[in-house]
Parts: C-alpha cells; sequence; structure tokens
C-alpha cells in the first residue's frame, strides 16, 4: 500500500495547488525506499534436501540446455507501432521499431479456437528476440508462435493439474484434494443406472455431447461455490475436471468412459451422476440453501472474509442494511458498502481506454519524461483482464513504471504526486484502505481506491501500482494473469529442479514473483512455534535478470504466450 497518510496529503496537495513534478534528481534524492535487495543469504547451517528430480522430463531438461542464444527463426522478427491504448502520443522512436513477418502457422485449431482469433502477422513488437528493446515506442507487445505457445500452454496445464500420473507435487496432490473434498451425504451418489444417450443443445463441447446437460457448466457452478484459500485445493481438482472435458474429443456414455477419464474420483462421482440424473444434487442444495446465498451475497463486500460473512449471518444479519446499521464495520466495508451496487457492475474497453488517456498524461507530468532518451518507454499499462483481451473487465489495475534512465525512483512520492493531480481534475473519488499502509521492501508502492470516470453511471475500481524499471517484465508476468495460468507458471517454476540446478547446484527449484526469479531449496514441511505447518524455502542468490517477458519464460525453459492466450480451456469463459 502507499506509505501512511498519503492520500490525505494528496489531498492537502490539492487543498493548497502544490501539484509539483518529480525531476531525476528530486526523486533520487528524496526516496525513502529501501534498496532493492539482491541478496537474500541462506542460513549458515541450512542443509539442503535432496534434489527431487523425476518433476520434468529428460525432454524439457534437453530443451532448456539446447535453447539456442539466437531465437527460432519466427522469434527473430522484430515490430513497429503499438495501438492507440498503449501509446497515447507518437514519436519518432516508433520509426525505430520494425515489422513483424508471419510464423509459420501450424497451430492445432481445435485448441486455439477457444482464443481469441489474432494472427500476429504484420503485428508490432519490441523485446523477444527482435534486438530491439523492450517497450522501445511505447510498444509492449512481444513477438510469439501461436503452436509454440500452446505448446507452453499445455505443458503447464499437466504440470499443474497433475495430469501426468508419474509426476506428484510437493504439497498436497489434487487426489488427496479430493479424498477429503466434501464430506456431505450428497457425494455418496444416486443409485447406479444405465445411461441412455441424447442430444445436446445447450453447449458446444464434445464431451457434453450425448447428454442433454452440459457437464462443463455444472462443474463450473461447483467452482462458483468454492473461495478462496480454504477450498483451493477443490478448486484445482475440479479445474482440473473441468479442462479435461472442455478438451475431451469425444462424446461421454458410459459409465466406463467416465472411469477412464484422468480426473479423480470424486470429480468423476459428480460427472457421473450429471450424466445419469441431469444435475448435481450438490448445485441443487447451495441453489436453495439460504445461508449459503446471503453469504455469498456478503462476500461481495470489499473488505469481507468468510470468517467475517458467517459471524454477520451468525449475528442475525439477513441483508446489506443489516450490515450497515452494525458499529464494528472497517473503513474498507464501510465504503465497500456505500458502493456496492456499482462494485458489482463491469467496466468496458472504452471507458477502460477513457481513463488510460487522462493517466497516462498525468503520470508523463508527474515523472518529467519529456526530454529523456527512452522516455518512450514509460509504462503506464491497464493490466488484467484489460490487456488480455476481456470486453468487459471488473476494475482498472494501472500498473507503472518509469523509463529505465528515470532510475532510482521514489515510487510513494511519485504516487503521491499522482494522486493529487488526479484529485485535481476530479477523476478519484475515495480510496478502499486507507488505514492499512504496507510499504515493500522493494520500493514499490500500491494505492487502491474508487474513480468516477466523465459520462459514466458508476463509480469504478481503481488501482495504482508504482514499480521501479528494474523490476519490469516480472512484474508485468505477475499482473497479467490469469489466476490459473501464473499459479500454473509459479508452480512450473518452483518444480523445476532440472532447471535450476544448471543455475545453482543445491538448488531444487525457482521462486517466482512480480520482483524476482531466483533458485531456492525447497525444505521439507515443519510445525513452526506458531503452530502452522509450512516450509522455509531457502533462496540461492543470485536471481536471474530478465528484460521482458520471453527471458522470464525461456529462462524456465518455456516459449513466450501472449497475454490473450494465458487461460486453460474453459477458464477463458
Amino acid at each position: 500500500m502507499l506509505p501512511t497518510n498519503a492520500y490525505l496529503i494528496a489531498l492537502q496537495q490539492v487543498a493548497t495547488k502544490d501539484t509539483r513534478t518529480y525531476s531525476h534528481e528530486e526523486v533520487a534524492g528524496n526516496s525513502n525506499e529501501a534498496p532493492e535487495v539482491n541478496q537474500v543469504q541462506p542460513e549458515a547451517q541450512a542443509q539442503p534436501q535432496e534434489p527431487q528430480m523425476g518433476l520434468e522430463t529428460k525432454q524439457e531438461a534437453e530443451h532448456c540446455q539446447d535453447m539456442p542464444a539466437a531465437a527460432a527463426p519466427e522469434h527473430q522478427e522484430g515490430a513497429a507501432s503499438a495501438s492507440a491504448a498503449d501509446t497515447p502520443d507518437a514519436s519518432a522512436a516508433h520509426q525505430l521499431v520494425s515489422k513483424a513477418a508471419a510464423p509459420e502457422t501450424r497451430a492445432d485449431a481445435s485448441r486455439l479456437s477457444i482464443y481469441p482469433d489474432i494472427d500476429p502477422q504484420g503485428r508490432s513488437f519490441t523485446g523477444g528476440h527482435t534486438g530491439i528493446p523492450w517497450g522501445t515506442g511505447g510498444v509492449w507487445e512481444e513477438p510469439w508462435d501461436q503452436q509454440s505457445a500452446l505448446d507452453t500452454i499445455r505443458k503447464l496445464e499437466r504440470r499443474w493439474y497433475q495430469l501426468d500420473r508419474n509426476n506428484t507435487a510437493p504439497d498436497q496432490s489434487v487426489e488427496a484434494a479430493e479424498q477429503h473434498e466434501d464430506g456431505s451425504s450428497d457425494e455418496e451418489g444416486p443409485p447406479r443406472k444405465q445411461l441412455k444417450p441424447s442430444v445436446n443443445k445447450v453447449c458446444q463441447h464434445v464431451a457434453c455431447s450425448a447428454q442433454p446437460v452440459c457437464l462443463v457448466e455444472q462443474l463450473q457452478t461447483v467452482r462458483s461455490n468454492y473461495r478462496g484459500r480454504v477450498d483451493q485445493f477443490r478448486i484445482k481438482a475440479v479445474e482440473r475436471a473441468i479442462r479435461e472435458l472442455t478438451n475431451l474429443r469425444k462424446p461421454l456414455v458410459t459409465e466406463a468412459e467416465v472411469a477412464a477419464l484422468t480426473m479423480g474420483a470424486r470429480s468423476k462421482e459428480k460427472v457421473l451422476e450429471i450424466i445419469q440424473t441431469g444435475t448435481l444434487r450438490r448445485n441443487k442444495m447451495m441453489a436453495d440453501d439460504e445461508e449459503q446465498q446471503i453469504k455469498q451475497m456478503f462476500l461481495k463486500v470489499w473488505g469481507a472474509a468468510e470468517a467475517t460473512c458467517q459471524r454477520w449471518y451468525n449475528a442475525g444479519c439477513r441483508t446489506l442494511d443489516d450490515i450497515r446499521a452494525r458499529t464494528d464495520l472497517t473503513e474498507q466495508q464501510v465504503i465497500g458498502l456505500k458502493y456496492f451496487d456499482d462494485m458489482q457492475q463491469r467496466i468496458p474497453r472504452t471507458e477502460v481506454e477513457q481513463v488510460h488517456s487522462l493517466v497516462y498524461g498525468v503520470v508523463k507530468e508527474v515523472l518529467a519524461v519529456e526530454g529523456l532518451p527512452d522516455a518512450d518507454r514509460l509504462h503506464c499499462r491497464v493490466t488484467g483482464s484489460y490487456i488480455r483481451g476481456k470486453p468487459m473487465t471488473g476494475d482498472m489495475d494501472f500498473l507503472i513504471m518509469p523509463p529505465p534512465s528515470k532510475e532510482p525512483v521514489a515510487s510513494g512520492a511519485v504516487l503521491q504526486a499522482l494522486l493529487a493531480r488526479l484529485l485535481q481534475q476530479g477523476l478519484l473519488l475515495d480510496e478502499m484502505s486507507p488505514s492499512r499502509p504496507r510499504p515493500r521492501e522493494t520500493g514499490s508502492a500500491t494505492w487502491l481506491g474508487l474513480c468516477k470516470p466523465a459520462g459514466s453511471p458508476y463509480v469504478r475500481r481503481i488501482d495504482f501500482k508504482v514499480y521501479p524499471a528494474r523490476y519490469a517484465a516480472f512484474a508485468v508476468n505477475y499482473f497479467i494473469g490469469s489466476g490459473p495460468f501464473i499459479r500454473a507458471l509459479r508452480y512450473w517454476a518452483l518444480t523445476a529442479t532440472t532447471l535450476a540446478q544448471q543455475v545453482a547446484p543445491s538448488a531444487n527449484g525457482f521462486k517466482l514473483s512480480d520482483t524476482v526469479l531466483v533458485p531456492l531449496i525447497r525444505q521439507p514441511r515443519q510445525r513452526l512455534e506458531s503452530g502452522q505447518v509450512k516450509s522455509v524455502d531457502v533462496l540461492v542468490p543470485p536471481g536471474i535478470g530478465c528484460e521482458d517477458e520471453t527471458q522470464i519464460f525461456e529462462a524456465l525453459g518455456l516459449r513466450y504466450v501472449p497475454p490473450y492466450m494465458r487461460y486453460f480451456g474453459s477458464n477463458y469463459q
């Protein structure tokens, strides 16, 4: 979060008309953030556990070893100009960016059909293997090959959902999750009977084509009833089942065909029940359960977690007005209730682009980048589902990083000045977490708030994250999403034993975050003094420096995946 009282300071700056910019010297001289931590020393007594092999195939390890310094032909060419949303003002630097040639078309049409029809031919790129610094001319799109990207998606899917039976995860497995998945009486299932095929008129999934209902939709309903960390392994189990059904190339008719699926036993029981009865009793019970429906509504209040919602329900609250009448609400919950209806509305891309244009101009003024040799490499983009190409988004999540020549940056001061300017222009309305500042050792700063775009009938969620330029590749990779894709990529890194040992022989995986890719030694899970059971991993510095996202993927033995493809199967929908 932004340093303490920064929003109030920004309000005061507006009142006193103090909306100064920050020169390079002022930013460097006034910076009070902690310097970058490059070295995380392992404990002297720490003994690395025996490296766990078998989590990568020999083919994957050889792929990393054989990866050429120069790119494959389809990655060699560069690119040119950015879209209007990413480059509000064109500069002469655009002329430095080359045009990309058409990559070889060899993608699997059945898998690519779930993604938007985006052809890389003739698009504009920087970074990757173009030889052009990432972001030159305001162009942040990196070259990709669709088939190579699809191969990466398959590898991540199989590792994350443990579809290769010989692979075991360092933490709890999907099978273990499904063994304790429900515990309710409906898991006993209905009496078995002969399955009768019929014609599906409700969806396009091949697996569902012999049924009158969509199997995937029923499982997605199960998924929507799971919540956060409490159900994280159940979520993974049902997502694995959804993924398998989405990609299945034959209809499911018989009980034997269901039994032959690779998903867990509990998921098979759910699929079989849907085929036999046309529904899941579990879903019907959840839909008819008043307590569950009320708590689902309460969970939509900003700042309300599962335990809080349960406490409200136990205290007799049944409506949002009942909650508003309470005297023990946090500031976040008060704000969440105040703008509850508006926050349920999705934001169209045209509105995001309108706000982006305003914010980009203000960021340029605050950072005073005019005249810098790399001014065009200022990063100010809306990440999340917007950058992945979705037509509607839930909020506007801005990721801001100065050009490399502007380092070092006092992120808190920059963000404070940005808020003051946007308050003065009437965009910002309120902040979401006014009393929970969380300064970060990395030197980044975050502000979560609300805005009222000109012409919009709704108040919108808007977040600002300011990072030093040295973290650009990692921050962009982290905040693009999607959630399942990023979790799978981080899990791939964590279990990349062979790759990690090529960097640090004692390591057995990598830590991938919004600021670093560094080898680590995974330690066995143990009980801490606090009573928690967790593994305390040891980092093995230095980390791997990456100038763009392509370098992150290739450091992990993978090929680059463009943002619009960062989904697994029906996760796109």
